[in-house]
């Protein structure tokens, strides 16, 4: 390849709306519903991967609240964790590494 032309489209996720099969859990943070997959979550956080297939009440839950969290800052997380193609910046750094 010598050279690339264009703009690199971000591929935005819509959390608020379920892709079955793909998304399998609903997450609950501040009023808001965030369709999710577990595994993916598990493959890229022990705290999920112990919620999800540990010995919690929620690995057999369809919807978890997630407490003491900031929707704004979860979406930031997710928007890191699946493949949107979005940076961190100085401004979300901070709140995804929390």
């Amino acid at each position: 390849i010598d050279e690339v032309r264009g703009v690199r489209a971000l591929n935005l996720i819509d959390y608020a709306k379920p892709s079955p099969p793909i998304t399998n859990v609903i997450l609950k943070v501040e009023g808001h519903q965030l369709h999710v997959a577990k595994e993916f979550l598990a493959t890229h956080s022990p705290v999920f991967a112990s919620m999800f297939f540990g010995d919690y009440d929620e690995k057999d839950k369809p919807e978890v609240e997630l407490k003491d969290i900031f929707y704004d800052e979860f979406s930031d997380l997710l928007d890191v964790i699946y493949p949107t193609g979005l940076d961190i910046t100085v401004h979300t750094v901070y709140h995804i590494l929390k």
